[in-house]
């Protein structure tokens, strides 16, 4: 036997399917779907799991059927001052005049139809919002003409004000803001303040709200710190040695950041008769991690260690990112290694990956070991102490390092420059400047080791058909490949023919622009033109 809520929806769709493009009244809609066992109760749930689906809507002469006046469903992808877009259910994006939003939020799902557009592109209005999808937002607290506000973070709208104020807040905290009531435009729109996180110039107060916002947890549930604080304290045994590969006689080391303090990758180094013997070794974390442990869950949660401006969220609870999983320096650690032999010429003729113990020689830094590179004749006396004993080492470093990079090109990889920003914090967590974040040698040399074991991982995977995920780049989208020609045409750079874009191609567009006024434009649209890195299918 049907549900009843089923035969209300049934029965209400039928009245409006009859009624073609006629609103039916509430109650008239009402005496027609009423039977012994439809309740009112039960008319109005049926109403509005239909409204909310975005099957009818209720307007002020009654119900009608979306589908008989042209409506459709949409999602609100994003707002700003003016206008907004929505998102089909086909994905499309369609744009809304600012005049036609309805008060609704990004989140929401709404009820629209088009109209006459201003243009080539289609317009649409929203009708009704079926679904609020949008409550809590974070912002920045502002005072205008005695009233209070909070100017959004995720979306450029008016201020929304703000019902009532704590004594406590002030303006330009960063806060947390809850919608305490919805009106027919933004302006109508009321907020209360649930959090604060701080002032807003604060560096760490804004990080704070991005993070809440992204549902990431800073602190570690109880059951995860004590399994910590367990683990923190165990020590490396002969049982654990015994059946590992003993590298701590090789001349293994890191080389991070100076603030560095979770350090979980260390390289190694040498000539052999045939080429070169190149490891990389990463901290053996599930030795103590184990599957299923509260550990491990809380660690599958967060999926990754989240760094933001001058602080870090770890994976793992300090005890451990910091302490017996990370390679510190004159240490006893257990490791995982990839060991592969390369020849002359920089091909990988064989790898392996080993469970192994290793004892880091010094915690290198990368603006040291870029000093040491540039300075082979006049290395700085406080360097040459400290590296001392790898200071051949990182030459060979870099003359590997500079054979992977000629092959990597003569593959035809493109080589795109892409600028990061410095943030400078200082010590009241304000940020005081932004610079030019520069990569030298020593950066690009473990770039290219990370590069060699991964393809050495991936290898390993398929020739032992091992399930993996791979991440990859698809193949660029030919309209954005025609506004690259374009754009090179118009700025007189030489490209190729071709029919089909391949990484060669856009390397050679790249090269053509190299070290002139031109490149950085070129290295943007190459980057634009290129498809998001994904994980295979």
């Amino acid at each position: 036997m049907a549900d009843i809520s089923q035969i209300c929806v049934s029965r209400i769709l039928n009245v409006l399917e009859q009624g073609g493009r006629r609103a039916v009244p509430e109650k008239a809609l009402y005496g027609k779907v009423k039977g012994k066992k439809v309740s009112n109760a039960d008319f109005r749930r049926a109403a509005a799991s239909l409204c909310e689906s975005g099957d009818i809507l209720l307007t002020k002469q009654g119900y009608i059927l979306c589908k008989a006046h042209d409506m459709f469903k949409a999602d609100v992808a994003r707002i700003n001052r003016t206008f907004g877009f929505v998102r089909r259910q086909d994905g499309v994006e369609i744009f809304v005049p600012g005049k036609y939003l309805k008060g609704a939020m990004p989140g929401d799902t709404v009820i629209c139809r088009l109209i006459p557009s201003r243009g080539e592109s289609p317009e649409a209005e929203v009708c009704a919002v079926a679904k609020e999808g949008f409550s809590e937002f974070t912002g920045t607290l502002v005072s205008e003409n005695n009233s209070y506000f909070v100017r959004p973070d995720s979306f450029c709208r008016d201020l929304i004000a703000v019902s009532g104020k704590d004594v406590s807040v002030k303006e330009g905290d960063k806060v947390l803001a809850v919608i305490s009531k919805r009106g027919e435009r933004h302006a109508d729109h009321r907020c209360r303040i649930s959090a604060v996180f701080g002032n807003s110039d604060r560096a760490y107060s804004s990080a704070l709200a991005v993070l809440y916002m992204n549902d990431v947890e800073v602190e570690f549930p109880l059951a995860v710190q004590d399994e910590a604080r367990h683990i923190s304290g165990m020590k490396i045994t002969d049982k654990d040695i015994y059946s590992r590969l003993d590298l701590r006689d090789e001349i293994i080391f890191t080389i991070d950041g100076a603030d560095t303090k979770d350090i979980d990758d260390a390289i190694s180094v040498s000539r052999t008769e045939n080429g070169y013997a190149l490891g990389v070794h990463i901290a053996d974390v599930s030795h103590y991690v184990k599957r299923d442990s509260e550990l491990d869950k809380d660690a599958f949660l967060r999926g990754t260690s989240i760094y933001y401006a001058n602080k870090v969220i770890p994976m793992l609870p300090k005890e451990l990112s910091n302490g017996i999983c990370s390679l510190n320096p004159n240490e006893d650690r257990l490791a995982f290694s990839c060991l592969m032999e390369l020849d002359s010429e920089g091909k990988c003729v064989k790898h392996k990956f080993s469970k192994t113990v290793i004892r880091s020689r010094v915690k290198g830094v990368y603006s040291e070991v870029n000093e040491i590179l540039e300075n082979r004749e006049n290395i700085p006396a406080e360097l040459s102490e400290k590296y001392d004993g790898l200071i051949d080492t990182i030459f060979l470093m870099q003359e590997l390092a500079e054979i992977l990079t000629a092959n990597k090109l003569k593959r035809g990889a493109p080589q795109i420059d892409t600028p990061e920003c410095k943030l400078d914090i200082n010590e009241n967590e304000v940020c005081v400047n932004v610079s030019r974040r520069e990569r030298g040698k020593a950066e690009l040399i473990i770039e290219e080791f990370m590069l060699m074991a991964n393809e050495s991982a991936a290898r390993t995977a398929r020739e032992n058909e091992i399930p993996f995920v791979y991440r990859v780049h698809e193949d660029p989208a030919a309209e954005k490949i025609r506004d690259l020609i374009e754009v090179t045409d118009r700025l007189g750079v030489p490209h190729p023919q071709f029919s089909s874009v391949k990484p060669v191609h856009l390397a050679e567009i790249l090269n053509s622009v190299k070290d002139s006024d031109l490149s950085p434009v070129i290295n943007n649209m190459v980057l634009r033109s290129m498809a998001k890195a994904k994980y295979a299918d």
